[in-house]
């Protein structure tokens, strides 16, 4: 991680900021990539720890491409210590953290034991979980969110449910900057070794449980999930990770995700018990919860927390695999399915575009962030 990120942290427990960084261990990056330029911060700085406005100019360029790869991360308003390594700090929860250490021998609720057990997966399957999905599929959806997204140069995007990386790959490589979450840390060291070192100033990894995300309020313009809330495993996780998002995201800011769909072919294969994941909930894949959602409970869902403007079918499934067989010109026939009431009834995955309320800030307003605590 780089110092910059310590100006968007605060405390998962009690939203404290800003968080302090002790026994810090630092390496150079290279220079911020071609059409790039360091980022002053808005309200902290975490090297001198202390307000921006006291930092000179020049202070800041020469920070920018410091990152810090060990140290601890201290809360000074509940003592809390967070260890940072690899340049990942972790910020789980104390819970959880623990439930994902004692594994099966932990004695705690299903939907904690259920997220324990996901994580231990996904660590065991980092290496090889983007060698398993199939390349048009990928590119569908991976299209569709960037289209909803519509990513500008400088934005602030968290992607929440990183994994491996295959949206935050294609959102830094557009001149953002951007938190990857997750809480498998394998997953995020794989990202990590995938970034281009002009790259990684501005891409921040976080280890952490989007259901108390680890920042202050209103930091990001953006933000996406990609496959990520069908595998919480309950109601109340579920709606967390959506109000946790819109918190973090500033005012009129958009929220872009993408879930399993309890489409036609699901319910008839459910019918015929055919594919265990077809069904309307359940477990795959070493014991990882999933959900199929219908695009009614998905709206209702997210329309607690944000405007929903479209909700569409994606990797929309024809007749004897037909999307598949059309190449090259399946992703276009894809794209235009996509675009038709039919592709909500169609498609293996739902994609859902958001809106927070209110106007964005001005840049003046930006500036202005609240003085950190003294």
């Amino acid at each position: 991680m780089t110092y910059r990120l310590l100006d968007w942290l605060a405390c998962p427990r009690n939203s404290c900021f800003p968080l302090k960084i002790t026994a810090a261990i630092e390496r150079q990056l290279p220079a911020c990539s071609a059409g790039t330029s360091p980022i002053r911060c808005d309200a902290y700085c975490g090297r001198r720890q202390a307000p921006v406005d006291e930092i000179p100019a020049e202070e800041c360029l020469a920070c920018a491409t410091v990152e810090v790869v060990e140290g601890e991360i201290r809360c000074e308003c509940c003592g809390a210590i967070s260890t940072l390594t690899d340049g990942i700090p972790d910020m789980l929860p104390p819970e959880l953290a623990a439930a994902a250490r004692l594994g099966a021998a932990a004695s705690a609720p299903r939907g904690l034991m259920d997220k324990a057990s996901e994580m231990a997966v996904r660590d065991q399957q980092a290496a090889s979980y983007d060698s398993r999905r199939n390349p048009f599929d990928r590119e569908a959806e991976l299209g569709a969110l960037l289209r909803s997204l519509d990513v500008r140069p400088r934005d602030r995007i968290l992607d929440g449910g990183a994994g491996t990386g295959f949206v935050t790959l294609a959102c830094v490589a557009r001149n953002v900057e951007l938190a990857a979450v997750d809480f498998s840390r394998e997953s995020l060291k794989m990202l990590r070794s995938a970034i281009p070192l002009p790259l990684l100033s501005q891409t921040h990894l976080v280890q952490a449980d989007l259901t108390r995300l680890p920042f202050r309020d209103g930091i990001f313009d953006k933000a996406v999930q990609a496959q990520v809330l069908e595998h919480l495993p309950t109601a109340e996780d579920r709606d967390a990770a959506v109000s946790e998002t819109k918190r973090v995201l500033t005012r009129g800011g958009r929220f872009v995700l993408s879930a399993y769909n309890f489409s036609l072919w699901k319910k008839r294969s459910a019918a015929r018990g055919e594919v265990h994941f077809a069904q309307r909930e359940g477990y795959h894949g070493g014991r990882i919860y999933y959900r199929n959602f219908e695009a009614a409970e998905l709206r209702a869902l997210l329309s607690q927390h944000f405007q929903v403007r479209s909700i569409r079918g994606v990797i929309n499934e024809l007749p004897e695999d037909l999307q598949y067989r059309l190449r090259p010109f399946g992703l276009l026939v894809e794209r235009g399915l996509q675009m038709t009431p039919l592709s909500v009834h169609l498609g293996r995955l739902l994609v859902a575009s958001c809106r927070r309320e209110g106007q964005p800030p001005t840049p003046n307003e930006r500036s202005s962030s609240p003085r950190p605590a003294a």
